[in-house]
């Protein structure tokens, strides 16, 4: 075989093994591995939940709107990251893996609603109801209907069932001795004095400043007292 042919022929080889080596480096593997993410108060917190190809995994990093916010090395399954203290709305979080390979590759983005701590703050009901001669009257079913929401309880051996509710106008539903009574009450902030904003009913002050007890209203069914209290 004349030589020329022959050189040719090695050259050729020996560039096409070369491309096919740096092609497979280059080529690299997708990892199988989950994360979680969710809104605690105004923290993110993201989960690591494993997967098939978690032993891979040496490096998770965590992006709010853009910012480099936590990263972790060599996590393991049902470690956690938490990025504090976000303002209230709506904030793009993605999570990035880094494996063995020296590859890198998104886990998850999503968008999480951060509530304001104004919608956060709620308030707590006793629904406490007796008959005339105020013995306590317990298993009676009591419904609280709040901002297109609805909360039921029974009364219990003493006669009373919490709630807690947001502030604002909510409608309390009390079924007892085969009667049923319907009313408006309000959920009212407090001034730091434990003075009343506002309220549907005559009001007695039971407390003082400090007191648990502020407020009591007082409804009648049909001989059965239906006292409600709103909690500091």
């Amino acid at each position: 075989m004349n030589k020329k042919i022959v050189l040719v022929m090695i050259v050729t080889l020996v560039i096409c093994l070369l491309g096919t080596a740096e092609s497979t480096a280059i080529v690299k593997r997708a990892y199988s591995v989950a994360v979680s993410a969710t809104v605690e108060g105004d923290d993110i917190i993201v989960t690591n939940q494993g997967g098939s190809d978690s032993y891979a995994l040496t490096e998770l990093r965590v992006f709010v709107d853009g910012v480099d916010c936590k990263r972790m090395l060599n996590p393991i399954v049902g470690d956690t990251l938490t990025c504090y203290d976000l303002s209230p709305g709506d904030h793009r979080v993605i999570v990035f893996g880094k494996f063995v390979d020296g590859s890198e590759q998104p886990l998850l983005d999503t968008y999480l609603t951060v509530e304001s701590t104004e919608e956060k703050k709620l308030a707590m009901l006793t629904v406490r109801v007796e008959d005339e001669d105020m013995n306590k009257l317990p298993g009676c079913k009591v419904e609280v209907i709040y901002d297109s929401n609805k909360k039921v309880g029974f009364t219990d051996e003493e006669g009373e069932v919490d709630f807690t509710i947001p502030p604002g106008k909510a409608t309390i539903i009390v079924n007892c001795l085969g009667y049923t009574k319907a009313f408006d009450y309000y959920v009212t902030e407090l001034h730091p004095n434990g003075a009343v904003i506002t309220m549907p009913f005559k009001v007695t002050k039971e407390g003082s400043p400090g007191f648990e007890l502020i407020l009591a209203a007082l409804a009648v069914l049909a001989g059965v007292r239906i006292s409600i209290k709103q909690h500091k």
